[in-house]
Formats: structure tokens, C-alpha cells, sequence
């Protein structure tokens, strides 16, 4: 077998047809990041070829049905890449707070924050809610949304649930766990919507604590909290 042979040139050319659609794709990311992602589902395949330094014809290669098929696949290609990122920021700053041995408010606030902030810095949230009106007349592309906001929210489920538990907490009767992520993540996507056009409303009130102490809370919190306490009680010692 000769040196040509060692590399079958079908291999070579899959190889480059994926690193090309990576590519395209990856640049329509940057172009929507710069846009607004409200611009997704006008944003033309020859605008992507053109930013790329591509041709359209290598682009109609990977998407013989144009527009239709581009737009199908970055909506995948988005959605899988960004969507459901705070989850392991809000992991990761409950699982500093528990460290320290702070109370749940301190750890439902604390998660509040960690959550406001990479919503508000990452793209993740901007890809979900602007395909979401989209998606009420695209039965593929809801399909596509609804997956993302799955893993999204099969990924906090895990820490609601971790966090019952530690605390010594059980859901109140009727209500389960998917009852309790649905209310929560419905009230986050408020905050950050309004968060990102009205800064100046995320005030802060003085609530009672965990003990009944007065303290401060962010809104944001106050009103996870509050969910919380309805959701959930102490747990009985027959659980």
C-alpha cells in the first residue's frame, strides 16, 4: 500500500466538511452574539459564508435546503452549546456556601446571584428566549427548545434536591420535585428578563431569615425563598 493509500481521501473530505460546517456555525454564533439573537431567523447563510471568508457554494454543500436546513442545524448547534449553563455556576457557589456552614437563606441568596450573574454575562439564556416565540409556529425548532430546557432543567432538579435533603426539608404533600424547578426557574427567567432591561428594580427587602431574624434580601431571592417555603417542610421523622 502506497502513501496515498493510508488516508482514504473520502476520510480527508469528511474531515474538512465538518471542520467547515464548525465553522459557519461557530461564526453565525459571533454574528448573533454581536446582532442580538433576535436576528437569528433572518440571519442569511450568504452572510455567514461571506463573514467566514467561505463560499456560498461550500455552505450549500452541507445544507442542500438553503435557508430551512442552516437555520434547523445552528438552532441545534446554539441551543446545545449555550443553553443551561447556570446550573453548575449556582452548583458551585451553593456548594462554597454550605462549606461554610451558612444557613439555607444565605445559600438560596447566594445562588440567586451566581445565577443573575452568568445569565445576564453568558449567551445560553439570550439563544432560549429568543427562539422561544419562534418556536410556537415551528413545531421542530420547539422541539429543539424544549430539549434545551430540559437538560437545563433536569440539571437544577439534582440540586433542589440535594439541597432538600441537606437542610432536612421534604416537599410538602402533592408536590414534587419537577413542581418545585418549574416554579423556580419560571421566577429566574423573570429576574434576569427584567435584570437585563431594568437593573435598577432589582431592589433589595428585609425579610425574616431561616430563625425569624430580620435580614436583608435581594428580591430575587425573597421570592425563591418564599417558593421554597411553600413547597417544602420540615422533614417528619417518619420520612
Amino acid at each position: 500500500m502506497g502513501m496515498g493509500d493510508q488516508q482514504p481521501p473520502r476520510r480527508r473530505k469528511n474531515a474538512s466538511r465538518e471542520s467547515t460546517r464548525q465553522e459557519l456555525l461557530e461564526t453565525a454564533r459571533i454574528l448573533l452574539a454581536e446582532r442580538g439573537f433576535d436576528t437569528a431567523l433572518s440571519l442569511r447563510l450568504t452572510e455567514v459564508t461571506k463573514a467566514a471568508g467561505l463560499t456560498t457554494g461550500a455552505a450549500y454543500q452541507l445544507w442542500a435546503g438553503g435557508q430551512a436546513d442552516f437555520h434547523r442545524e445552528l438552532a441545534q448547534y446554539l441551543i446545545e452549546r449555550d443553553a443551561g449553563k447556570g446550573a453548575s455556576s449556582v452548583a458551585d457557589r451553593a456548594a462554597d456556601t454550605l462549606l461554610e456552614g451558612r444557613p439555607l437563606a444565605d445559600v438560596i441568596e447566594s445562588g440567586a446571584q451566581a445565577y443573575l450573574d452568568e445569565q445576564l454575562n453568558e449567551l445560553g439564556f439570550a439563544v432560549l428566549s429568543h427562539y422561544w416565540p419562534a418556536a410556537r409556529t415551528h413545531a421542530e425548532l420547539a422541539e429543539l427548545v424544549k430539549e434545551g430546557y430540559d437538560r437545563f432543567h433536569n440539571s437544577f432538579t439534582e440540586i433542589y434536591a440535594a439541597l432538600i435533603d441537606h437542610f432536612g426539608l421534604e416537599l410538602q404533600p402533592g408536590v414534587t420535585i419537577d413542581d418545585l424547578t418549574v416554579a423556580m426557574s419560571a421566577v429566574a427567567d423573570g429576574f434576569v428578563l427584567r435584570a437585563g432591561v431594568d437593573p435598577d428594580r432589582m431592589t433589595t427587602v428585609r425579610l425574616a431569615g431561616d430563625d425569624g431574624t430580620p435580614r436583608e434580601w435581594s428580591l430575587f431571592a425573597a421570592s425563591l425563598a418564599a417558593i421554597v417555603r411553600a413547597m417544602t417542610r420540615t422533614r417528619s421523622t417518619e420520612s
